[in-house]
Parts: C-alpha cells; sequence; structure tokens
C-alpha cells in the first residue's frame, strides 16, 4: 500500500490530499509484479509534479508499505524483504530516483560498450583476495589496485516498457587480468610466434611469473577453465565480510533486487569473439555489468559495500615483473606436472 498525504505550507494536515493506493492481490501474483511496481512509482512522481504546479503551498509526502506477497520472488529478487511484515521506505527518495535525468538505454551484455552512457563513474580501490601473501595488488587492509565502476539508472535496451533500472558495472584493470585463453600444452613455454592465431609466451608471461610464486614451474593452464574457472568478485562489508559475489560461471547472490547479470565471457561468447577452445582479446577486461531493481536504498547500500575496496579473485593475476630469459631456462628444469583447475560454483 501506498499512503499519499499532503501538509500546507503552514505544516498543517490538508484532507484535500489524501489517498490510500491498495495493490490488488491479483498484482501481487503477477508475473511482470515488479515493473508494474516501478510504472506506479512513475505515475506518483507525475501526480506530485503536477500538484506543485497548480498549488506552490503544497507539501507531498508518502510513505510506502511493501506488503510481503508483492516482493517475494521465486529467482533472483531480494528474499529476505519478502520476510518483512512492513517495511516503511521513504518514497520521496524512490521518487527521486525515478525522476532523475533520464540516459540513453544499457546493454546488458557484460561489458561498457561504446552504447552505454553511465551517468556516474568512480575510482575504488581493489585488492586480489587469491594468495593475497603472493599478490602484488595487496589484501583488505592495504587494497593496492585501482579501478573504476560506472553506475547509473536507466532503462534496459531492448525493452520496450522503458522501465527503469539501477545498473553497476565494475571491471578488473587491463595491467591485472585480459580476457585470454587457449586449449593447447602448457607443460612448456608456448612455441607460437604469431599473435593472430594463437597466445604467445610474451601474452602469459606475467601470469606465469605470478602462478610460479606459489606453484612449481610450467603447471599453470590457461586453458578456459584455468583462465575463467575461479574468477570472482566480492563487494564487501567496512570489516572486510562478504556481501555480495558474482562469478565468471554465471553465478551471483541473489540479493539486494539483482534482476539479471552478464560478465565479459557472455560478452565474447555470445558475440563470436570467442570460444571456449581460443580467446585472443588483450584488451577486453574481466568485467561484471548488473542490473538491479530500482530501489534507493538497496541501491545505494550495494555501492557503499562497492566503496569499500572490490574484491577479486584472479589465479592467477597479471603484473608482477617477468624474470630474465636466464631466470625462465633454470626455472623450465622443474616439474612439467599439468594441473587443471575445477570450475567452482558458489
Amino acid at each position: 500500500m501506498i499512503f499519499l498525504y499532503a501538509k500546507n505550507s503552514n505544516k498543517k494536515y490538508d484532507p484535500r490530499f489524501e489517498w490510500l493506493f491498495r495493490i490488488s492481490s491479483r498484482i501481487a501474483h503477477h508475473p511482470n509484479k515488479i515493473n508494474i511496481w516501478h510504472s506506479a512509482t512513475k505515475f506518483l512522481t507525475f501526480f506530485v509534479d503536477r500538484i506543485n504546479e497548480t498549488d506552490q503551498n503544497i507539501r507531498i509526502t508518502c510513505e510506502m508499505w511493501v506488503e510481503p506477497t508483492f516482493v517475494r520472488a521465486d529467482t533472483l529478487l531480494e528474499r529476505k524483504r519478502a520476510r518483512e511484515m512492513k517495511k516503511k521506505t521513504p518514497i520521496v527518495l524512490l521518487l527521486s530516483a525515478v525522476s532523475c535525468a533520464a540516459q540513453a538505454d544499457i546493454t546488458l551484455d557484460g561489458v561498457n560498450g561504446a552504447g552505454d552512457v553511465y551517468t556516474n563513474t568512480e575510482s575504488v580501490s581493489w585488492f586480489n583476495g587469491h594468495r593475497t601473501d603472493d599478490s602484488i595488488y595487496g589484501d583488505f587492509n592495504n587494497q593496492a589496485g585501482l579501478t573504476n565502476i560506472h553506475y547509473g539508472v536507466s532503462s534496459l535496451a531492448g525493452e520496450s516498457a522503458g522501465l527503469q533500472y539501477f545498473f553497476l558495472h565494475v571491471e578488473v584493470p587491463l595491467y591485472a587480468k585480459n580476457m585470454i585463453w587457449e586449449d593447447t600444452d602448457w607443460s612448456n613455454a608456448l612455441s607460437n610466434m604469431d599473435p593472430n592465431s594463437g597466445l604467445t609466451e610474451s601474452d602469459v608471461a606475467s601470469y606465469r611469473t605470478h602462478h610460479e610464486t606459489h606453484h612449481n614451474p610450467f603447471t599453470m593452464n590457461l586453458d578456459f577453465n584455468g583462465a575463467t574457472g575461479s574468477e570472482k568478485v566480492i563487494f564487501l562489508n567496512s570489516n572486510g565480510g562478504d556481501e555480495f559475489k558474482a562469478d565468471l560461471d554465471g553465478n551471483a547472490d541473489n540479493a539486494f533486487g539483482l534482476l539479471d547479470f552478464k560478465d565479459s565471457v557472455d560478452y565474447l561468447l555470445d558475440n563470436n569473439l570467442a570460444t571456449e577452445d581460443l580467446s585472443l582479446n588483450r584488451n577486453t577486461t574481466m568485467s561484471f555489468e548488473f542490473m538491479f531493481a530500482l530501489d534507493s536504498g538497496l541501491n545505494e547500500e550495494i555501492l557503499s559495500y562497492v566503496r569499500n575496496g572490490i574484491e577479486f579473485h584472479l589465479s592467477p593475476e597479471r603484473g608482477l615483473p617477468v624474470p630474465a630469459p636466464a631466470s625462465l631456462a633454470f626455472l623450465g628444469l622443474g616439474s612439467l606436472t599439468l594441473t587443471k583447475r575445477r570450475r567452482l560454483s558458489n
């Protein structure tokens, strides 16, 4: 239910403006109920604007009670909200989010493409949560990396209804990870010299250096599973605890009103820019693009966790200095045992 009431310029209740909006139980079970809810808030925005135009002395105040049957969903919506008997949220915040300046549609494909115009960009710190003692990017208390996040309210490209959502894009900088892999023999240095036909040793030397800080020489396997199987992103609270995570296997926490997401692996495979056997996308970052239901409280909450610093799980990472050629030859005398990383799921 939404209760809408008004006070005049003397802050006294004005009975001319009082409405109670009831959401029918039929809508509560409608498969498109979340979009219906967003449409209702857009109507209220229009309604409040019209009153402001006709009577400048009236201040419209709104309160919202969200019935648990209304926000309950079976898949990727925030289930903890459904457990709340009554959640009071200042609708002024929600109306403000809905009525903000419109931007171009976002194409939810896993990357920040040329047609995506995010209204906000921020620089945040990050670290590699995989074996932090061997990483040059620090840990939660000493985050040595910097990356840009992009976020904003927009409609979804290709959706005719023009509904508004909250989008968030995060990525690992290219200096630490790019989207390359190849199904080949990894037990020796790569012999290929043609960068257009496959990976070269110079493509992977930095990854190999990091891998060998905690593995035997020439045991890195940068095939599809090795390059993407355990890679993930984690948003943290102020104590470094997990609040939200997603991985390149297509798993994400059912939280904060998440409706859908894509990552850069989706982008490359969906657009035939790579196969599971080979990816030469040296200038493509590891990235995630999330679409959340428009809710100012939840949207701001997840941004607050992102601003604590992002934990990326990179195994291996890129960026360590490559040893001199003589050192590489010496390392080649070590074990030639192959390892294949098993793909993880949350």
